[in-house]
């Protein structure tokens, strides 16, 4: 993901510095990070950082290369801070913040990071992503809800989020809204059997033994000819 970001904050105007060697070194690091020299690109912006201690995007580049090699770096974690303090109306800064407070169980303070990347750009669907997983797993399954369908809403073909969607939905007994979920995936893609067998066991635990059978038959289907016979139909009643 690192990558990618640094891609497209190079397109960011590199702000007016007395030493033109800074936009050269972000540069170079930017390169260096895209191109999968992390070590390099870390040790680059580091360099930035201290040629101009007060731009935030210098911050956020080095946390991203330090997070990428160590997930839980507190250095990352400093520097995000230190990006958020600069340009704290960068959503960037917030969310990579959000992370990083996420992947030490600060939980609370991540999603506040990530509420707050959200105010700042409502399309930034990562946040929305790792603002709904978090409240799935605290168990706050409203909130997860109202973040997955955001998260759909900007991408619809998101199957990951569809399928979460529709986990969240039956928890909360909105069945028809599971299953509508659950059966966009399988239109999203007609020939991946997992799909049509994940429909299959939702109805099968609402209690829908006649759409049940359809399901599992048309997941059989698309299964290879020698392993189509794994699975039992439910009988008839």
């Amino acid at each position: 993901m690192g990558r990618v970001v640094l891609c497209l904050l190079i397109l960011i105007a590199v702000p007016a510095l007395a030493d033109e060697s800074i936009a050269t070194l972000f540069k170079h690091g930017t390169t260096a990070m895209d191109e999968g020299r992390t070590e390099e690109a870390r040790d680059t912006f580091a360099r930035a950082i201290q040629s101009a201690p007060s731009w935030g995007l210098a911050y956020l580049s080095y946390g991203i290369a330090e997070q990428t090699l160590k997930p839980d770096s507190e250095k990352a974690r400093n520097a995000f801070e230190k990006a958020v303090q600069l340009e704290p109306e960068n959503p960037r800064a917030h969310y990579y913040l959000g992370l990083a407070y996420e992947r030490v169980g600060r939980f609370s303070e991540a999603m506040n990071q990530y509420r707050q990347a959200i105010a700042k750009r409502p399309q930034l669907e990562d946040a929305h992503l790792q603002l709904g997983n978090l409240q799935r797993l605290q168990g706050d399954h409203v909130g997860a809800i109202t973040s997955f369908e955001t998260l759909i809403a900007l991408e619809p073909d998101n199957v990951g989020a569809l399928l979460t969607a529709a986990e969240l939905y039956e928890k909360v007994q909105r069945f028809d809204d599971a299953e509508h979920a659950l059966i966009q995936v399988t239109r999203l893609a007609p020939t991946v059997a997992y799909h049509q067998y994940r429909l299959a066991k939702y109805y099968e635990r609402v209690g829908n033994a006649p759409k049940a059978r359809h399901a599992y038959a048309r997941a059989d289907s698309l299964k290879s000819p020698q392993r189509r016979k794994m699975r039992p139909l439910l009988p008839s009643k």
